[in-house]
């Protein structure tokens, strides 16, 4: 045990312990920039986050003071401006590099931050010598089937969501609740930490406002449980935690105190319903699972009792919200794993001896149970890094064969948006089918509605009804025309597979179609000459 005066996290691991954390960490760094500087995953599908996240920091590097809405031509707020975001536009705008070299150095701070928070968290609040190492292969590797969603940390996932404002402050999570636990275990709040702490809330808050209320309301359990503190150093970080939030009422960009009471989600999304497909989930956590009744263990012995009240906060909110429809519900089932995870971490740090000079392999052979139970997570390790390895495997099998595999095929988006936006002025306005919609913002242009609805813009729904109209085939070329003088048109962008091919060749009829190899149509309309 350790008592004030000598703090958890004052307490220097073994040399061991310490290099295989700091092996792991740049490690990570390392995979995630080979990944994201030389193999973005993400950019080999049309349907991904990371066009918008793109499309943020382009229009953030054309004018970081007062950007444009990053889809359309309007200057409506969007909560992608947020200050990672500013940062690498501004970035952008003083070197000149390009908008996926920005988001890849977005990747590497991100995986830096979390091999910091998870290191700092873990000498902290498991006082354990090992607690780093066996920490971070818990959170990427104790999973069953892994999903690449929004706010999933598994190791595979690095590689698709590492740039996110969701994966942003899952990092800084780790580190406000080591701040938060350093804190409760000393005599006095450090005028550092008393800096820190609100501009982490801050922080956290304006990047993605479901993380860091999670990771507020986590850091609040620890002020409500942790036993070592007195009540006025509990309401001080309290006060601290809770005046970053209100501070970013005034972010410049928009105001996530007020967009997180308007609300907002996943309703138009199909693939939700799978957090809730029983089968699913019990793949997708998978050893996880056994988090649970570590949770009972630890609720008998009255010790780390805010993880069990946040796994009970959290997933309660996931199936009670998910049992009333609400829109954002099924986020909670990546949290509530974050819950079961550090159980787990608990139980295995219980196995190792605390002291480096009593652990050997041999000594550990002796005693069976334990063996069996650390080299089954050493091959549960293995599966994970096998997974995470063979997206990239699979990547080069589709370019060596020209074979396509799986339902989802990578795709050369990049080359296909490229070879539109040369043909593009800077203040193109753009009908888009589903696919381009999405993506052709990241490099150029505007477009009248992305297939994704957008919270912050005014007129969006009436944007939505347009855009399904003007690429109906009930809609008549005279109608198409004036939606087109309506948003102030020039261009029409098709992927081939989006459309009937009668709705394709009409709206050929409307304009000339540019030369442009690919996927993509690209038709120029003059609104002046049309009839």
């Amino acid at each position: 045990m350790t008592s004030l005066k000598n703090p958890a996290w004052q307490v220097r691991g073994g040399s061991a312990a310490a290099g295989t954390f700091h092996a792991i960490a740049a490690g990570l760094c390392i995979l995630t920039a080979l990944s994201f500087f030389l193999l973005p995953l993400p950019t080999l599908q049309w349907f991904t986050d990371y066009w918008e996240h793109a499309s943020a920091v382009r229009v953030l590097s054309e004018n970081v003071l007062a950007p444009s809405n990053p889809h359309y031509a309007t200057y409506d707020a969007d909560r992608q401006f947020i200050p990672l975001f500013v940062l690498l536009g501004g970035l952008m705008q003083l070197t000149g590099m390009g908008v996926t070299a920005a988001l890849a150095l977005g990747a590497v701070v991100t995986t830096a931050l979390f091999v910091v928070g998870v290191k700092m968290f873990a000498d902290s609040y498991f006082q354990h010598r090992w607690a780093p190492v066996i920490l971070i292969a818990v959170l990427l590797c104790c999973w069953g089937t892994p999903w690449v969603w929004t706010g999933f940390y598994e190791f595979r996932a690095m590689f698709y969501n590492s740039f996110y404002p969701a994966a942003f402050v899952f990092s800084l999570t780790f580190i406000t609740w080591a701040l938060v636990i350093r804190a409760l275990q000393s005599d006095t709040v450090a005028l550092s930490i008393c800096c820190l702490l609100p501009l982490l809330s801050a922080l956290m808050f304006v990047s993605h406002q479901l993380g860091g209320l999670f990771a507020l309301g986590g850091a609040f359990l620890f002020l409500l449980f942790e036993p070592k503190s007195t009540s006025k150093t509990r309401l001080l970080l309290f006060t601290l935690l809770a005046f970053g939030v209100a501070i970013t009422w005034w972010w410049p960009y928009f105001n996530p105190i007020e967009l997180t009471y308007r609300g907002a989600g996943d309703k138009e999304n199909g693939g939700v319903a799978d957090f809730y497909n029983t089968v699913q989930v019990v793949l997708l956590l998978g050893p996880a699972w056994l988090g649970i009744p570590l949770l009972f263990e630890l609720f008998r012995k009255r010790i780390h009792l805010a993880l069990v009240a946040g796994f009970l906060g959290v997933f309660g909110a996931y199936c009670i919200g998910g049992a009333l429809g609400h829109p954002v519900a099924h986020r909670f089932l990546s949290y509530a794993v974050l819950y079961l995870h550090l159980p787990i971490t608990w139980k295995l740090l219980s196995l190792i001896p605390e002291r480096e000079a009593k652990f050997s392999v041999a000594e550990l052979k002796r005693d069976r149970p334990r063996f069996v139970v650390l080299a089954l997570c050493a091959a549960l390790v293995m599966l994970h890094l096998a997974f995470g390895a063979l997206d990239f495997a699979r990547v080069g099998y589709e370019r060596t064969s020209g074979k396509s595999f799986g339902s989802y095929p990578n795709q050369d988006v990049i080359g296909n948006l490229i070879a539109v936006a040369n043909k593009l002025p800077g203040d193109a306005i753009m009908f888009a089918s589903p696919h381009p919609a999405l993506a052709i913002t990241a490099f150029k242009g505007k477009v009248v509605v992305r297939p994704r609805p957008q919270l912050m813009i005014a007129d969006g729904v009436a944007r939505s009804k347009d855009n399904a109209q003007f690429f109906s085939s009930a809609t008549s070329q005279a109608e198409r025309r004036e939606l087109a003088r309506k948003y102030g048109v020039r261009y029409i962008l098709i992927k081939k597979e989006d459309l009937p091919m009668n709705v394709t060749e009409d709206l050929k009829a409307l304009g000339e179609v540019v030369p442009n190899p690919g996927q993509l149509v690209l038709i120029k309309i003059d609104i002046s000459k049309l009839p």
